[in-house]
């Protein structure tokens, strides 16, 4: 996959956005979207709910947009608040997906602020991501910041991204954890709205990579888990 080209049954919602979903107007995250932009780009939010900056976000970024030249998978981009200006730096072939048509307006919006243009190496697409419309083995790199809290079902969300990223490939993972009282006591509000999937420690999250073929590494700051790993087979 060295260049990226709109697929079979992708349908164009407007130049550069695409999407595979039958109800592609738009999701549950479209009416959303501005606050949430606030929340997560807010220093003041980030440091008391979750004991990080939007620096940490970014600089995780980095190391993942950045670790290869080959193919890259986002999934769960949103609106690319913290990574517009690192995507607009690379070459690299990148398809990021959301399942909110709104969030990759706004993303769309942030790459051609930064660059005059939206590239032809970077598409936007609407997806689901328990359903991601590619063949096994077919990523050099697949990102998802900040998703993994999101879902109950944790651990078919982590099988269904490293099924499409080669062996040998690099995944790069950020997800809330249950480190910290004040974001434990914020995440279970947040789960009584929906907003939220089941709540877990560090270990927890850890140790949903047990049972996948790969191979990890992962830091902690204030309550965001950072992971980066390799599928070795």
């Amino acid at each position: 996959m060295d260049t990226i080209k709109s697929q079979e049954g992708w349908k164009e919602i407007e130049p550069g956005i695409f999407s595979v979903l039958d109800n592609f107007s738009g999701s549950a995250y479209d009416q959303k979207a501005a606050m949430y932009e606030k929340l997560v780009s807010s220093k003041l939010y980030n440091k008391i709910i979750w004991g990080t900056s939007p620096d940490d976000y970014k600089e995780f970024g980095k190391k993942g947009i950045f670790s290869e030249n080959g193919s890259l998978l986002d999934v769960g981009c949103g609106g690319l608040i913290q990574t517009a200006a690192i995507y607009s730096q690379t070459k690299r072939p990148c398809t990021l997906v959301d399942s909110s048509i709104e969030m990759l307006k706004i993303a769309k919006g942030r790459l051609i602020e930064q660059t005059g243009k939206l590239r032809d190496s970077i598409q936007l697409l609407q997806a689901d991501a328990f359903n991601l419309p590619f063949a096994e083995n077919c990523f050099d790199t697949v990102c998802s910041f900040g998703m993994i809290h999101l879902f109950d079902n944790k651990q078919e969300y982590v099988q269904e991204l490293l099924r499409v990223l080669k062996v040998g490939g690099t995944f790069y993972f950020s997800t809330m954890i249950t480190h910290r009282w004040i974001s434990k006591l914020y995440m279970q509000q947040l789960r009584k709205l929906n907003e939220f999937g089941e709540l877990c420690s560090e270990k927890e999250i850890l140790a949903l990579f047990k049972e996948e073929k790969s191979r990890i590494k992962s830091y902690r700051k204030g309550s965001m888990l950072f992971i980066e790993g390799e599928k070795i087979r």
